[in-house]
């Protein structure tokens, strides 16, 4: 390896959902996201069909009640995608922060001490 080069291990998507949660997680906000869009586009199909019959106080209602389970299922997938994301942000600043410590001394050189020297813990001034 070359001094001074550390490069970090990015975790590939297989990595990343491991845990059967995740996975449950993952499954449930594509779902969700599917949901939603057609409940949000729901009630344009139901105003073209309900319009043309003069069935305005049950279009009102039924587009009402579509619109509003839209919106619901919308915060369900948000914050399941929020779940997701923050999931794989924890898991990658883990292996980041793991790394920090290497990547101090990898930039000193090639991690050798030279012949009468203690460790660096011991060698540096305020330790």
């Amino acid at each position: 390896m070359a001094p001074g080069l550390v490069l970090a291990r990015v975790p590939r998507p297989g990595d990343v959902l491991t845990g059967a949660l995740s996975r449950g997680v993952y499954v449930f906000t594509l779902v969700a996201s599917a949901m939603t869009a057609a409940l949000l586009i729901a009630p344009v199909a139901v105003h073209r069909l309900l319009f043309q019959r003069g069935r305005k106080r049950e279009l009102v209602r039924v587009g009402h009640r579509l619109a509003l389970s839209g919106l619901l299922s919308l915060v369900a997938t948000m914050l399941a995608g929020m779940l997701l994301v923050l999931d794989v942000v924890g898991r990658i600043a883990a292996v980041s922060a793991a790394g920090l410590p290497n990547a101090k001394y990898a930039n000193e050189g090639d991690g050798r001490l030279a012949a009468g020297e203690g460790t660096p813990a011991r060698d540096s001034p305020g330790v």
